[in-house]
């Protein structure tokens, strides 16, 4: 028995074209000055060349004795006696040996190989999911921590909770992010979503007891809050510096060093993943997390929680237009006021867009800010 994977038809064509693209590119520009850098046209040339070569290289043939993984770079062969299993990835299959001294034979972008149901199939029949082995491993783990309940129904009930929690915590994030770019945006209850989002995220894995945790293997029995978590943080950060106009940031760094220290140390206490494998990995994403929540929080309460007296300086509308990346954003051009001596693009609410022409009159209101970071709104 002997079986043959090469890429698709489509995807030869596709790889074709952009090889192509790729060459004549390094080509155009040899035509033009290079100023002495010739390495733009040389990477693109090579690129296309090896893209090309790939296309009539790649294969990946299975045999009763072997297999076979064959590329641009090189061939490397698995006996089968030697496989321990196979590990289905984002954009890689892995087929891992059982001694750790032999290479792993990795099939990238796998999604272009023709018949690769009948690949996936072939494997799941002939050879161990390490990747499903790994899940009942940590399931009956988690289903044998005593720390969890003190029956194993128990256990299974607060393990089959917690996963059904976070499943629908990072959907509802994605909700929140679809309904933010197009409707929430400029409401209060807009701020109060934003700031309180993430610190829910935050007290599931606190008081998971370990479940839950700020990231995961994809195909782990621990579950992870990090896609609701990364859209409710870049929505807070996106609304505090892109609707609120803060006009200095020196007094920033002091709150946001002390709420970001504590987020952190949350986080470091209970976040975890001990079966991911690193840990210097997932504390440089908790403090990133932590920071970006941190200056999120304390740029948005600045302002949301303000209660000093607004200056009001009148200025006036020099241009104005609407742009479509990532969501439609409403800009107006006003002109200089008080001791703003520049011209200044803003975004405003689409209420307020539609209220005003150009050559017309806007209210610039200046407030002190709750940590002395001084900003500014519009107003009619």
């Amino acid at each position: 028995m002997k079986q043959e994977y090469t890429i698709s038809l489509y995807w030869r064509i596709f790889y074709g074209a952009m090889g192509t693209s790729a060459i004549v590119f390094s080509l155009f520009l040899l035509t033009k000055p290079t100023n002495g850098l010739i390495i733009f046209p040389v990477v693109f040339g090579t690129g296309g060349v090896v893209t090309l070569i790939n296309q009539f290289k790649s294969k990946l043939i299975i045999s009763d004795y072997s297999i076979v993984r064959t590329t641009v770079f090189g061939t490397k062969e698995l006996l089968r006696a030697d496989i321990k299993g196979f590990r289905i990835n984002n954009k890689v299959i892995v087929i891992e040996p059982v001694e750790a001294g032999y290479s792993k034979i990795k099939i990238r972008d796998y999604s272009s190989i023709g018949n690769l149901n009948n690949l996936t199939s072939w494997l799941r029949t002939n050879l161990k999911d390490l990747n499903k082995e790994d899940y009942e491993k940590e399931k009956n783990d988690i289903i044998n921590n005593a720390n969890l309940g003190y029956s194993e129904g128990e256990r299974t009930d607060k393990f089959k909770a917690i996963t059904r929690l976070s499943g629908i915590y990072n959907f509802v994030g994605f909700v929140l992010f679809v309904l933010f770019l197009f409707f929430l945006r400029d409401t209060s209850a807009a701020d109060a979503i934003l700031l309180v989002f993430p610190l829910i995220g935050i007290s599931i894995i606190y008081f998971s007891k370990g479940l839950v945790t700020l990231i995961s293997k994809r195909n782990s029995a621990y579950n992870n809050v990090m896609p609701g978590l990364y859209l409710g943080v870049l929505l807070l950060v996106l609304k505090s510096l892109n609707y609120y106009h803060i006009t200095n940031y020196d007094k920033l760094t002091v709150p946001s060093l002390i709420l970001g220290s504590v987020i952190l140390g949350v986080l470091a206490v209970k976040g975890f993943n001990n079966t991911y494998s690193s840990r210097i990995g997932q504390f440089l994403l908790m403090i990133i997390f932590s920071a970006a929540y941190a200056i999120g929080v304390v740029a948005n309460v600045n302002c949301s929680f303000d209660k000093s007296s607004a200056q009001i300086y009148s200025t006036t509308v020099t241009d104005k237009f609407i742009s479509y990346k990532h969501a439609t954003n409403y800009h107006i051009r006003i002109d200089s006021w008080g001791d703003h001596h520049e011209a200044e693009y803003i975004i405003v609410p689409k209420s307020f867009y539609y209220h005003t022409s150009v050559g017309s009159t806007v209210r610039v209101m200046e407030k002190k800010g709750l940590f002395k970071m001084p900003w500014f709104y519009v107003d009619l």
